[in-house]
């Protein structure tokens, strides 16, 4: 299911091929984690190599309830970075 959407994102970038939005998006099915986990979604971003990155994500409950967020300039960073960045700040924010 990724790995449709990330194809589609692809072609779109590098193969200027432009495909039907509409289709990858009813493949997305968002499910509840299992109880007691907290479910976190995170993404970064890096404008130039390097450049001024940022980071961010949101905490949610096994009910898909929101628990918190969270979003930080980090810098100039490069893309792998900046993905380290957001990975080690969502672990040291959980576990606190």
């Amino acid at each position: 299911m990724n790995r449709v959407l990330l194809i589609k994102r692809n072609n779109i970038r590098f193969q200027n091929k432009v495909s039907n939005a509409a289709r990858v998006l009813d493949r997305i099915i968002v499910e509840p984690s299992a109880t007691s986990w907290v479910k976190v979604n995170t993404d970064d971003s890096s404008v130039g190599l390097p450049g001024i990155a940022a980071i961010g994500g949101i905490f949610r409950d096994h009910r898909d309830e929101f628990l918190g967020a969270f979003s930080q300039n980090i810098g100039r960073q490069n893309a792998h970075s900046a993905e380290f960045h957001v990975v080690m700040f969502t672990i040291e924010k959980h576990m606190i």
